[in-house]
């Protein structure tokens, strides 16, 4: 596939140039698992002597989909595994929002009304605040680059912020509020399908169980790990959405799961579509 060895190239050339720590950002999703792979690859094809330290932070927001949490567990503890098993050195970090800013405290204790596309609070509060701190805790004061699994055409706002915040190099953007922060994106211009194919064609990586990750995506959106379906919902087709999110106005995710045999979620279903959490 030569989108994916483009982009393993790119990050070798990356690795070879930059001297920031790099911080992955890991979601568990099929973005920043294809990321992950790219990322050993590259290390893999660098002397060993010469490799870089990674940091892969997962952040627990506390509001995930239940089922996901053992899945990306699991995944986690492959990762580190192999990377050890391949002479990769790469630090696994979970991290939690501080009590004070996680969901259910800023809603019922202080009040905050539910995050909506105007005020979505949610993003920075429970996601991008709590790496920062991480960052700065395993890194100190130094500037670093963080890589992503983000891409083009995912929706027509993350376009317009890629786009207001590229850098010359057609991988790199600026972080915005953190100037000391460089956002490395290997995988940018790669569609749905490019990604699931990437995670069958990329060889020497077994920490991604690809069967699992399908299945799983095809559980809670219904999406095909070969062809993208015709309909489209940025927050909850394709993504690990939070199961309390109520900026989407039906919670595919949840509801798909159900049908799939997860009974288990049916309260968190009826509590999410009840009118008093929808009205905004």
């Amino acid at each position: 596939m030569e989108k994916l060895q483009k982009s393993i190239n790119a990050t070798i050339e990356q690795l070879r140039i930059d001297d920031n720590p790099w911080i992955v950002g890991f979601s568990g999703g099929k973005d920043s698992s294809l990321v992950i792979q790219v990322l050993i690859s590259a290390l893999c094809k660098i002397p060993v002597n010469k490799r870089k330290k990674l940091y892969v932070f997962y952040c627990d927001t506390g509001v995930e989909i239940p089922v996901l949490k053992n899945y990306i567990k699991d995944t986690l503890y492959r990762i580190e595994t192999e990377s050890r098993a391949l002479g990769v050195d790469i630090s696994v970090k979970a991290i939690k929002p501080p009590i004070k800013d996680r969901y259910f405290v800023k809603v019922i204790g202080r009040g905050y009304p539910p995050p909506t596309n105007i005020f979505r609070w949610c993003t920075d509060r429970l996601r991008i605040d709590p790496i920062q701190t991480a960052i700065k805790q395993y890194v100190g004061e130094k500037e670093a680059t963080v890589i992503l699994g983000t891409r083009f055409s995912e929706s027509i706002e993350r376009d317009k912020i890629l786009k207001t915040n590229a850098l010359e190099n057609p991988y790199l953007f600026k972080q915005q509020g953190h100037q000391k922060t460089t956002l490395f994106c290997p995988i940018v211009d790669f569609t749905t399908e490019d990604v699931w194919e990437g995670l069958h064609c990329i060889d020497g990586v077994a920490a991604i169980d690809l069967h699992h990750i399908s299945k799983i995506y095809k559980k809670i959106s219904g999406e095909c790990p070969i062809i993208r379906l015709p309909e489209t919902n940025p927050c909850s087709k394709g993504r690990f959405g939070c199961w309390t999110c109520t900026v989407v106005r039906k919670d595919k995710a949840s509801k798909n799961l159900i049908s799939n045999g997860y009974t288990s979620l049916e309260p968190l279903q009826r509590k999410y579509g009840h009118p008093t959490l929808m009205a905004r």
